[in-house]
């Protein structure tokens, strides 16, 4: 079994490759906006990311109570620019991920995982599924 060093006898000169900036060391700055204190979907999550193997059906009952959050937070306008600039997936400041798509702000990647899966009544005509 081994044992771990205490705390004070850690040499973090070894750990940084480089000079930290002064801001990372800073531990009373939030690395979250202000914003996100007063975002009507703090502990909501459940409505703003898809589950793996979502149906499309289930995808847009979610997407239609997490709009119902939304239209009500007073964060939404900070929310939708912070979900543009950063190129998030998932449902923020009342846009899908496609609404985003369409205005110019693609999500840098989505886990395949959390795609969701056609269904037949999600088919164009005359495509297959």
């Amino acid at each position: 079994m081994t044992q771990s060093l205490p705390r004070s006898d850690v040499d973090t000169d070894t750990l940084a490759p480089g000079p930290i900036e002064p801001a990372i060391l800073d531990r009373s700055r939030s690395p979250l906006p202000d914003w996100f204190a007063v975002a009507a979907c703090r502990g909501r999550a459940e409505l703003f990311y898809p589950r793996p193997h979502e149906t499309p059906p289930d995808r847009r009952f979610r997407e239609l109570r997490a709009s119902y959050v939304c239209r009500v937070c007073p964060a939404i306008d900070d929310c939708r620019r912070w979900a543009r600039q950063h190129r998030e997936f998932g449902y923020w400041g009342g846009e899908t991920e496609e609404m985003r798509r369409a205005a110019g702000y693609p999500p840098m990647t989505t886990p395949h995982h959390w795609r969701a899966r056609p269904t037949r009544t999600d088919a164009a005509p005359g495509r297959p599924i």
